[in-house]
């Protein structure tokens, strides 16, 4: 069948003539919208590989997780687990409870509790395919993070040692895909935003979903990169009304600036029409764009020492990510790293494998700066605090603080 056909036959299926694209709503209509946009531009072979992913290789994969078919780790997706007994993924989605608990009450909202990872923190032992299921990915994709590596090394682990390890391995991940919320949320597109809303939010309740505090752990790659763009927007919306719309408890036409919310859409088809990209994420280390965008509907952020410290070290410890297998990264030592307070863009001069191209910063009214390579916790800190004291300083914090750093020096 050719790509225009398949197209049609897609949209179809979406509005329910056919089942060919099947999955949440808000994401099926925007990639029906994508496939359109590839066959209209003669990129044929675009648009076959969407509607190959996203009709049947993703919904193939995740039939066999929920069916408890797995081949590589069979008992993954059929044991019931308590969340308890996975004390990093426990700690991270009891504060995210609290956090929007606490949003609700400071909107006048009614606190509800409809979330599949709220039964499991009340104490419910579910299975991964049962948690999975009610997930916003989960009616479309595979489990982020079950990679056959990662799946290889849970399937060897003896059962008494199972939690821990999905604790250490999937957590982060599951995490994540927590913080897409339901199946038929109104979810901020493109998917890009709405990785980045998930990513920096994860940055903050779980270290590693981004950043990994210390050097024997690891964090998901390219979620260094995610958070800073959803950081920017937290920046500017505050960080309870972001975390209230992701959720869907406001709308996004409430909870961002008039009009944004087409500007976001217009500036994602400009880069998508230049970097295409069947993962939906065109050129998504070019993050300045969007900070640039933000900036333009808002007060430029302010930071007290404490804030603009928290950036800055996150930031450049950054750029000390390697890759450590695929889509898992470790932290090590900084490379040496440019600083462009003006335009809000820190870089690294050698970048490794793993590491963002280049990270966001505050703006501040200074000259650019460089920083030499930092080995540890103790020389980044030290190479950060003689940035701090040639700085101007705003008087005081933001309005909205916006997610702590996932370093452990975070105050």
């Amino acid at each position: 069948m050719k790509s225009g056909a398949m197209c049609k036959e897609a949209r179809a299926g979406f509005e329910g003539a056919t089942i060919r694209l099947e999955g949440p709503p808000a994401l099926m209509r925007f990639v029906a919208e994508v496939i359109d946009f590839a066959d209209t531009r003669g990129l044929s072979d675009l648009a076959d590989t969407l509607l190959m992913l996203y009709g049947e290789s993703m919904p193939f994969a995740l039939s066999l997780q929920l069916g408890g078919l797995e081949p590589r780790c069979p008992w993954l997706f059929s044991t019931p687990l308590l969340v308890a007994a996975m004390p990093g993924l426990n700690a991270a989605l009891t504060q995210l409870d609290q956090a929007l608990t606490s949003a609700l009450r400071a909107h006048g909202l009614r606190v509800d509790r409809p979330f599949v990872w709220q039964r499991w923190l009340d104490g419910a032992p579910l299975t991964l395919a049962e948690v999975h299921a009610e997930t916003f990915f989960g009616g479309l994709q595979p489990l982020f993070g079950t990679s056959p590596e990662v799946l290889d090394e849970l399937a060897a682990v003896a059962q008494p040692e199972r939690p821990a390890a999905i604790d250490r391995v999937l957590g982060a991940a599951l995490l994540h895909e927590f913080l897409h919320f339901g199946r038929n949320r109104d979810a901020l597109m493109p998917p890009y935003l709405d990785e980045a809303i998930a990513g920096s939010l994860g940055a903050w309740l779980d270290p590693r979903t981004a950043l990994p505090e210390d050097p024997d752990s690891e964090a998901l790659e390219g979620f260094a990169t995610f958070a800073q763009v959803g950081l920017a927007l937290s920046d500017l919306i505050g960080r309870d009304s972001l975390l209230l719309a992701q959720a869907s408890y406001l709308s996004w036409d409430d909870a961002l600036p008039t009009d944004l919310r087409a500007a976001i859409l217009s500036l994602y088809w400009q880069k998508f029409a230049t970097a295409p990209a069947a993962h939906l994420h065109p050129d998504p280390d070019d993050v300045l764009p969007w900070a640039d965008l933000f900036v333009t509907c808002g007060p430029t952020p302010t930071f007290d020492r404490s804030a603009l410290r928290t950036r800055l070290t996150n930031a450049v410890a950054a750029f000390g990510l390697t890759r450590t297998r695929p889509g898992r990264v470790k932290r090590g030592p900084t490379p040496p790293v440019v600083l462009d307070f003006d335009r809000g863009l820190a870089w690294a001069e050698s970048p490794q494998v793993g590491a963002p191209k280049n990270h966001l910063i505050p703006r501040l009214p200074t000259k650019t700066r460089s920083l030499p390579p930092t080995d540890g916790h103790a020389g980044l800190d030290l190479a950060i605090d003689n940035l701090l004291a040639d700085l101007p300083l705003a008087p005081k914090p933001l309005d909205h603080p916006s997610q702590p750093s996932p370093n452990k020096d975070t105050p």
